[in-house]
């Protein structure tokens, strides 16, 4: 990849939308009920003062990508959409080498129309479609991340099926009938039988210093209890929120290649990470890794909407193209397509680069202020993502007060230069939360402000501790 200047990139994709079926010359484009789109005259947008670019020809990619029974497909009606869906396929595929993978663990991706968690389900789907109808549990070692959890139970309820047996229909009785996967008939008596859907293994982690760790001796302690042949997947994580760091994944992938387990990584920011990419390249050649998936606007600039499937395996990686039920618009492929071409390989390598550099001088700047205000940064040297910064000289809440109970904080103190000396004034306390709000309007966004004594409820699974952990004393900290 190199990169271009943004009017040949126009003209490329310009050349692409007019390859689509409608988009031909001497074409009727009658007999078709898709890809017809209403567009009142030619529209532009500007880039530079001396450059003006017509939208008007991307109405062409209309048709959207794939067939109803494979997302990966070749489109006919849509010629230039697929053909831009293959580039941005193959351009992926090379950044995500680049990032760090290697070409084992990189051997085949899919760029899906769809966010990180539905792509998750699809992926849950496709390993639960290998591993047979008794296989029901995955593994999933704790991180405090709802789509993770809800990836879980929403591709179980995918599972869910009913059975019933038709009585009559139209005056006609039926003694016996073949079981059908779902009712078309009106006098249906619904069986009882159910299958049941995926049923999440929780795994508590653990505390070492300031970091959260995966507890590998109670992910074995799992597959022994339930048995290898009932679980569809250990489900793993690589990129989190600190003071959490990334699951052990080498560790794990070996459990998983001794046992026969699937192993799929959520990988969501994880491109931008070295340790990320590293941790996967080990996993994949020291033991099993079948999936990774990772979000487009995390890791490429671009807006949400797409993740990127990969894994050793290119057969599996259709297999989860072919669980997407019929056509999707390609907006979120050529967002990423054009992203990519304007980046150039060049340009990637330098975000990740640049990347790498201010995570360095955002943690040293905020040490500085931590001294400061009599507090630390956690240590967290696993986590090269996120960093976590106490809050614990601060009064706390007890464990059951709601996250709303206001402590002791001088917020004047943090609104006031660093090097102020000057003492804070005497202003009503407010809860350590609203630091948050501060930041946000201050147009700071990406902070979380963390009560390690709240608990919520994800469909009828109570969880304590969220997206904190509590200390070993038994005391929690907040933290962002």
């Amino acid at each position: 990849m190199h990169v271009g200047p943004v009017p040949y990139m126009h003209i490329q994709a310009t050349w692409a939308s007019a390859s689509a079926r409608r988009g031909l010359p001497a074409r009727s484009s009658r007999g078709d009920i898709t890809g017809r789109q209403l567009v009142p005259g030619f529209k532009s947008f500007t880039l530079k003062p001396s450059q003006h670019v017509s939208l008007c020809p991307f109405h062409r990619l209309g048709h959207g990508i794939g067939r109803s029974g494979d997302i990966g497909e070749v489109q006919p009606k849509a010629a230039g959409s697929s053909l831009i869906q293959k580039l941005t396929n193959y351009m992926v595929l090379d950044a995500i080498r680049i990032a760090g993978a290697t070409k084992q663990a990189a051997a085949a991706c899919l760029v899906l129309p769809m966010a990180t968690g539905m792509s998750l389900v699809l992926a849950l789907r496709a390993l639960k479609e290998r591993r047979g109808p008794e296989a029901k549990y995955v593994i999933w070692p704790r991180m405090d991340q709802r789509s993770c959890f809800k990836a879980i139970l929403t591709a179980g309820r995918l599972i869910d099926r009913f059975r019933c047996t038709p009585r009559s229909f139209v005056g006609h009785s039926f003694t016996s009938a073949p079981e059908i996967p779902f009712p078309p008939y009106p006098n249906s008596d619904l069986a009882p039988e159910r299958k049941k859907g995926l049923v999440p293994l929780v795994i508590p982690n653990l505390i070492d210093g300031d970091q959260v760790c995966t507890d590998l001796t109670a992910v074995e302690r799992a597959i022994a209890e339930h048995g290898a042949d009932s679980i569809v997947s250990i489900f793993t994580t690589t990129s989190c929120f600190a003071p959490r760091v990334p699951d052990s994944l080498v560790p794990i992938s070996k459990l998983c290649a001794t046992h026969g387990l699937p192993h799929l990584v959520n990988n969501a920011y994880g491109l931008a990470s070295p340790r990320c990419m590293n941790a996967v390249s080990e996993a994949c050649k020291r033991g099993r890794v079948d999936l990774y998936v990772q979000s487009t606007d995390k890791n490429f600039l671009v807006p949400v909407g797409g993740a990127i499937v990969a894994g050793p395996d290119k057969g599996l990686v259709e297999e989860v193209g072919r669980m997407y039920p019929g056509r999707a618009s390609m907006s979120p492929i050529l967002d990423v397509f054009i992203t990519l071409l304007t980046l150039g390989a060049d340009g990637y390598r330098g975000l990740l680069r640049e990347r790498k550099e201010m995570f360095v001088h955002l943690r040293q700047r905020l040490d500085e202020v931590a001294a400061r205000l009599g507090t630390r940064v956690l240590e967290t040297p696993l986590n090269d993502i996120s960093i976590a910064f106490s809050l614990a000289p601060f009064d706390e809440p007890p464990l059951d007060s709601p996250a709303e109970v206001k402590v002791p904080i001088a917020v004047d103190r943090v609104e006031q230069h660093v090097d102020d000396p000057s003492p804070p004034s005497t202003k009503p306390h407010k809860p350590v939360t609203f630091l948050g709000s501060m930041l946000f309007s201050r147009f700071v966004s990406g902070t979380r402000f963390v009560y390690a004594c709240t608990r919520i409820s994800l469909r009828s699974f109570p969880i304590s501790h969220q997206s904190s952990a509590p200390r070993p004393q038994g005391r929690p900290h907040p933290r962002n």
